[in-house]
């Protein structure tokens, strides 16, 4: 049998509104009544989804609050951790101060920092390939501005070395500018301003000292392209911001990720044809929990397994029933 809680508690993070719907609404499929703390970058989606479910089903809408407090407000944090199901997203900072403060025999289940990349076989002769891939790359790149944790930070091109790197981060740029004319750049905070402006500056500094760095840059902040010399990994400012990385092989992308497995969630892929499901592999192995076409990390399948775990089963109770005669 599976049973839900008595009561799940749900403290959100981030500003997009999916992942705000899909938290709010999996502790509901299996029964249990669930109280929100809304995001402070996000005090709409929550309450206008208790208001529109109350609007249909009152009953059910009586099955879930939503309330906003200020994160110093310790008799609300400390009353929403009796729940008997808590349920945390956030920073890993975050998380962990969360986990610190539940006691009792209570359920935690907590999503931390994570980030997503791409990989294009950046050395195929395919020309309308590479546009295509560039074309779907910007797309996923461009959508809610990358402030979730399935919008690629960084792009892996696979084979043809640092010349093939430059054409598809020049192919890139193209295609961010053509999206920002059709999905204009949303409100950058000045701190997040700051940031652009300090890596743009940073790769523009590499490059006049003849490094092989070269800087793709569209008014206003509204995207930025840098094409770096080698796989390392480097700051994410994020606000359509993307290095492009030039790897020899799968082998060298995989060794390349490896420091950020632990954080790694989707991985986009283009042009490995019947390479992919080996791919797929080694970066499941990584860690990561999805591995889909470019142009499509935006959209993830509901059942998708965050993390690596099931949506339903984390915040429900299972217990065996052997009938009698």
């Amino acid at each position: 049998m599976l049973t839900g809680f008595g009561c799940t508690a749900v403290l959100l993070a981030g500003s997009l509104p999916t992942p705000t719907l899909i938290a709010l609404l999996a502790p509901l499929l299996v029964r249990s009544p669930v109280l929100a703390k809304t995001s402070s970058h996000d005090a709409v989606t929550a309450p206008l989804f208790a208001r529109s479910i109350a609007a249909e089903d009152p009953g059910l809408g009586d099955c879930i609050v939503a309330r906003s407090f200020p994160s110093a407000d310790e008799a609300s944090a400390a009353a929403l951790l009796t729940a008997d199901c808590i349920v945390a997203t956030g920073s890993d900072e975050t998380v962990a101060g969360i986990a610190a403060r539940v006691r009792g025999p209570r359920r935690l289940i907590t999503y931390g920092h994570r980030l997503s990349v791409a990989a294009v076989d950046a050395g195929t002769p395919d020309a309308t390939a590479l546009d295509d891939a560039a074309r779907a790359l910007a797309l996923d790149v461009s959508l809610w501005d990358q402030q979730g944790c399935l919008s690629p930070v960084a792009v892996y091109a696979v084979r043809g070395g640092r010349e093939a790197a430059e054409r598809f981060a020049s192919l890139l740029a193209a295609a961010l500018e053509r999206t920002a004319a059709r999905l204009p750049h949303g409100r950058i905070p000045p701190v997040a301003g700051a940031a652009l402006v300090r890596e743009r500056a940073e790769a523009e500094l590499r490059a006049a000292a003849g490094r092989p760095v070269a800087l793709h840059a569209g008014a206003d902040l509204a995207w930025t392209v840098v094409c770096e010399e080698d796989a390392r990994a480097r700051p994410a400012p994020l606000h359509r911001f993307v290095r492009v990385h030039p790897v020899s092989d799968a082998a060298e992308l995989c060794r390349a990720l490896q420091p950020l497995a632990a954080h790694l969630a989707c991985v986009g892929v283009s042009g490995f044809g019947p390479r992919a499901p080996t791919l797929a592999r080694a970066l499941a192995d990584l860690g990561a929990s999805r591995v889909c076409p470019v142009g499509a990390m935006q959209a993830p399948p509901l059942d998708w397994r965050h993390d690596g775990r099931p949506v339903l089963l984390p915040m429900a109770r299972l217990a065996g029933f052997e009938a009698g005669p």
